[in-house]
């Protein structure tokens, strides 16, 4: 889970991709701004669903490549008979 770690004072909202960089963000920021904390970010369904339809076309096509692959051999195998 992505976490946002969030400090007023410096006018600054950024995105870490999890909790533990965070908060070694966090402690470097609080020095400057005590008010600073780290967050669950929000989940985004859009970009989540769009990585499992990526990973899918992924293996539709090597699926697709393996299917032709062996349509190539069945007809080069037909054609070398007598």
């Amino acid at each position: 889970m992505k976490f946002i770690l969030i400090a007023t004072a410096l006018n600054l909202q950024l995105t870490y991709p999890d909790e533990n960089i965070c908060n070694v963000a966090l402690d470097a920021v609080q020095k400057k701004d005590a008010e600073a904390f780290c967050i669950p970010a929000p989940v985004d369904h859009v970009e989540e669903l769009a990585e499992k339809m990526q990973g899918l076309m992924i293996i539709h096509k090597k699926m697709a490549d393996m299917i032709a692959e062996e349509n190539k051999k069945q007809v080069d195998n037909h054609n070398e008979k007598p």
